[in-house]
């Protein structure tokens, strides 16, 4: 099974940093691509009291686990960051392939794959290195660069009462409030090319809130009872995410199959025979609201959790796969509709389902925060997408002549001139705010600085949000059931192929493989095409001897490969490549260290390592173990597999300086050639400087 191996920070930092220099762009994502606010507008928010420079982030997911995740969200505009679920059972087996996206999204994946102490190291050192982009303004933002980059870490964890309050998970949570301990371990390991960066003031209470992540069916009285232990005993404020199948189940399968057309997905019984109704999660809330305001917390929930569906698609191995993507956003916006109907805005509604570019901007307007994403970063560009959503509203936001999120949601739909009536008593002050909502250009907050003294001006413009964000909400609903983008019309397409099958050299060269792993597993490196002439070499008789010649070629002057020890073999590339037999499995994969390839002897594969001048490579190719050593100096080669050795000369590679067999008894054994040529081209290629990967950064200084 593959598994995930974190990368030091020491390496993480040498990468970053060289990679933005002597390319501009980090973990392969273009600096063009980085978030940076346009200049007089303001697109922060308020989650659980504190300000987060944007409400977009990753929801908790494959995109926010490793060190790479949580920065690639971050220079996309992610400021609110919803870490991976943790739980007290950190070895998980998990069926792979775990991900489809192709067009409505499906999974089997669920908690982190790293161990509780892997992820704490993980999550403090994302937030160091935050902290040292923010330093060193590395988006270029000058005075702006403070408040365009203010995050928040939300800590997601499941999914048990049990497993929460296990002296594992309550050491680790306590690790995330209070970080000091292993910021002065990792501060340590900064490089000393980087050593101006340690005394850095990393901020030590990374997290302050957490979202509940519960089994489906997870007994109601359950989810009270962690809850309570939350806010109570480990005092946080806290979000739970609840589940699609809170709708009645007539219509939620009416929504489904009748109002968009998925009419081939049928929701697991047992999902709704054990879920929790709207109606109890909301006495839920109305509980334990007086535990949270009395103690000063925030106490909100999450629309929505995944959608429980039969497995009839072929995808996974599982009998249930969790389902995402467009139509969860038709269902989830419908739930933050029948939820606002019951309790109004009285608990802040953090929005997760089937985000992307168009939809974004309607989600502010609900006053949801965070709004996370997931599926749609998937898809082809990655983590550049969410660069796209932020445009969008700050193109709307200009339209509409608004400077924030506040006069946005007032003006989006014209919902704040029917507001003032209900919320503003003093008819001048109300026909003030009329003249500024109907104008070109508006500014409440300014008129209303000027008629009331700051508290009540506050107070009063929070009002009017919230109540304009009210009247949003069943309309964009109606939009949204009514919108042709989410019916499954529009969704039923997979990424084409093109027939051809994929191989270790050589492909279509269409680079779609890097942005959609959301661990940037895949990367490219350079290698001089060539038309070469080789043989094999056979144990014939006691000797080492030729084999009949083959002409090998290489076409193309650049190659993709897998960082092994961040590919979790989740397929999603193989759903974006379009030729057959997916990148993950067929381009050679390098692993980190030694010890990760060798614990992986049922996966071919490769490692690498410069020693003393010469340049060594290990290699599993269907199973066979061989090794190469290069000296480029002499320009000699060491070349073998179990039974034969060759000395090279490289120019002459068809005629060895020396053999030797390695094991007695292996009378027509044939030593592959193909595989040296392979691997030599491999091997300068990924160590060649002018690509960087996480390969050639451990000899990066």
């Amino acid at each position: 099974m593959a598994e995930l191996y974190p990368l030091p920070l020491p390496l993480h930092l040498r990468r970053i940093f060289h990679e933005l220099k002597a390319h501009q762009q980090i973990y392969d994502l273009p600096a063009s691509k980085f978030w940076r606010p346009v200049e007089g507008l303001d697109l922060s928010a308020q989650f659980h009291g504190m300000r987060a420079s944007t409400v977009t982030g990753p929801a908790a997911g494959p995109q926010d686990q490793l060190i790479q995740n949580i920065i690639l969200s971050w220079l996309g505009g992610s400021r609110i960051v919803e870490l991976k679920t943790v739980q007290i059972l950190d070895e998980l087996k998990i069926s792979r392939p775990c991900i489809y996206a192709g067009n409505v999204g499906f999974n089997v994946e669920w908690s982190q794959e790293l161990r509780l102490a892997d992820s704490l190291a993980e999550y403090v050192a994302s937030s160091m290195i935050i902290d040292m982009l923010r330093h060193l303004d590395v988006l270029g933002l000058g005075e702006r660069n403070l408040e365009a980059t203010d995050t928040i870490f939300d800590l997601s964890v499941g999914y048990d009462l049990k497993g929460i309050s296990s002296q594992p998970v309550r050491s680790f949570i306590q690790s995330t409030q209070d970080a000091s301990a292993k910021i002065a371990e990792l501060r340590q390991l900064i490089p000393d090319e980087l050593k101006h960066l340690r005394d850095i003031p990393f901020k030590a209470d990374l997290v302050k809130s957490i979202t509940l992540s519960t089994f489906h069916g997870c007994p109601k009285d359950e989810i009270e009872r962690i809850v309570h232990f939350l806010l109570t005993e480990v005092g946080v404020s806290t979000v739970i995410k609840l589940n699609p199948t809170q709708l009645e189940e007539k219509y939620l399968n009416s929504l489904l199959r009748e109002v968009m057309g998925y009419d081939h997905l049928t929701i697991n019984p047992k999902a709704i025979e054990t879920s929790l109704s709207l109606q109890e999660a909301v006495a839920i809330v109305d509980r334990l609201e007086p535990e949270a305001t009395k103690r000063g917390l925030g106490l909100g929930v999450k629309f929505s959790n995944t959608l429980e569906v039969i497995n009839n698609q072929g995808y996974f191995s599982d009998e249930v796969m969790y389902m995402s993507g467009p139509p969860l956003h038709v269902i989830a916006v419908t739930l933050v509709e029948e939820w606002r109907k019951l309790v109004g805005d009285r608990f802040p509604i953090t929005f997760a389902a089937g985000i992307e570019k168009e939809n974004f901007p309607d989600a502010v307007s609900l006053g949801l925060a965070p709004i996370t994403s997931c599926t749609d970063l998937l898809k082809t560009r990655g983590y550049a997408r969410q660069f796209t959503y932020l445009q969008n509203l700050e193109g709307q936001m200009k339209k509409l002549g608004v400077r924030d999120l506040g006069d946005f949601i007032l003006k989006t739909r014209k919902q704040g001139l029917e507001v003032l009536e209900e919320c503003v008593s003093d008819p001048d002050l109300r026909a003030a705010l009329k003249s500024d909502l109907e104008a070109s250009s508006s500014d409440t907050a300014a008129v209303l600085a000027g008629k009331l003294p700051e508290g009540q001006a506050n107070a009063l413009r929070h009002k009017l949000v919230r109540a304009a964000a009210l009247r949003n909400t069943p309309l964009y609903a109606a939009e949204a059931r009514a919108n042709p983008r989410y019916h499954v019309s529009k969704n039923n397409t997979a990424p084409k192929k093109v027939g051809s099958a994929l191989y270790l050299f050589d492909c279509l060269a269409c680079d779609k493989c890097v942005p959609v792993c959301p661990n940037d597993a895949n990367f490219t490196y350079p290698v001089e095409p060539f038309e070469v002439e080789g043989r094999n070499f056979k144990v014939l008789h006691g000797q080492v001897l030729p084999e009949e010649a083959f002409l090998l070629r290489v076409k193309k002057d650049k190659q993709w490969a897998v960082y092994a020890d961040f590919c979790n073999e989740c397929g999603n590339c193989d759903t974006y490549c379009p030729e057959d037999g997916g990148p993950f499995m067929q381009k050679p994969k390098f692993f980190g260290t030694l010890q990760t390839y060798q614990r992986h002897n049922e996966r071919d594969g490769y490692f690498v390592e410069r020693h003393n001048g010469t340049d060594r490579m290990w290699g599993r190719v269907g199973g066979q173990e061989y090794y190469l050593e290069v000296d480029r100096a002499a320009n000699r080669a060491l070349f073998r597999d179990q039974v034969v050795e060759l000395v090279l000369d490289r120019a002459r590679p068809t005629a060895p300086v020396e053999s030797k067999i390695l094991k007695e008894g292996s009378q027509g054994h044939v030593l592959q050639m193909k595989t040296y040529f392979w691997m030599e081209r491999c091997l300068e290629g990924v160590l060649s400087d002018t690509m960087v990967n996480y390969v050639n950064v451990r000899f990066t200084s």
